[in-house]
């Protein structure tokens, strides 16, 4: 089977919905995992094909075509999507941001995740708002309503317009302390670290036959990066992975991964690192680009 015939599926959050105190989170069900991957196991890629994908063959020798990745290196990967692989011998490709993984502290875009969890969009864009007006920032000034659709389709216009504001147009110093600002209010004695995988989780993943790959030090949009500074991101992963003694299979998935979160500099850097693939997290075109580039998509279209 070719490479372009892989269906590859996007997990973040995979949660027990009984237990889930972020009630308004957009988080996969554990239990519609476990029917999935069971109802699928003879179709999703082992760690051997994945191996085999990630090392630039084309024809994969299976009859197997479900790839299943997950973003952001989130506690939940290890708790439900681990257990669930591993009982079935499978794999997934986890991409991990490495800042939070070793100072324990939350990347902003989980401090907005966190948020509109625990409050939904509708309150959460109002009390931004009230917030921006007592900072004296003009968020409408960084509103790009037609980048903000193509980026986030699925929201209401509103809350697109906040989105693409706070994750591409702010600048990260303002939008850093605005988000940490609202959200030491909510966040009580919430312990950031245990939001991530650790280290023990890694190692005890990568010992098991779960890959790991690159989604940036931090993160951010790599388009907001030059490319000294993409490259350093990626060089501080990459030296995360020798020191944790993981294999660097050469993959990565774009932050955010829609067509606003990378641009051809960042294609470069790719190159000149030695990267091999890279996934985005919808369906646009990549065909102008000098890379290997696969689409994903969203968990949320699984019919069970």
């Amino acid at each position: 089977m070719h490479i372009d015939e892989i269906k590859t599926y996007m997990f973040h959050y995979i949660r027990d919905s009984k237990s889930n105190e972020l009630s308004f989170l957009n988080s996969f069900n554990a239990e519609n995992f476990f029917s999935f991957v069971n109802k699928n196991q003879k179709n999703i890629l082992s760690q051997k094909c994945i191996e085999n994908l990630l090392h630039q063959s084309d024809d994969l020798n299976t009859k197997r075509r479900i790839l299943l990745t997950f973003d952001d290196g989130l506690k939940d990967h290890y708790k439900e999507a681990y257990r669930v692989l591993k009982f079935f011998n499978l794999s997934g490709i986890f991409f991990i941001n490495t800042k939070n993984i070793i100072f324990g502290e939350m990347d902003t875009v989980h401090k907005m995740h966190f948020l509109y969890g625990k409050l939904g969009w509708e309150k959460l864009v109002q009390i931004i708002i009230n917030e921006c007006r007592n900072k004296k920032i003009k968020i409408e000034d960084y509103y790009d309503n037609e980048m903000a659709k193509n980026s986030y389709p699925l929201d209401e216009e509103e809350v697109s317009k906040i989105k693409y504001a706070i994750n591409y147009k702010l600048n990260p110093k303002i939008r850093d302390e605005l988000v940490s600002s609202i959200f030491n209010n909510f966040s009580d004695n919430f312990k950031e670290k245990d939001f991530y995988l650790s280290k023990d989780d890694i190692s005890e993943m990568s010992k098991n036959g779960m890959i790991f790959g690159f989604h940036g030090h931090e993160h951010v949009p790599f388009s907001s990066l030059d490319s000294s500074q993409l490259y350093q991101s990626l060089l501080n992963q990459k030296i995360f992975f020798e020191d944790m003694g993981i294999e660097n299979y050469g993959v990565l998935s774009f932050p955010y991964g829609d067509i606003s979160s990378y641009n051809k500099n960042n294609i470069n850097v790719l190159n000149k690192f030695g990267l091999n693939l890279a996934f985005i997290a919808d369906q646009h075109n990549t065909k102008k680009h000098s890379f290997k580039i696969l689409k994903r998509t969203d968990c949320a279209a699984i019919k069970l």
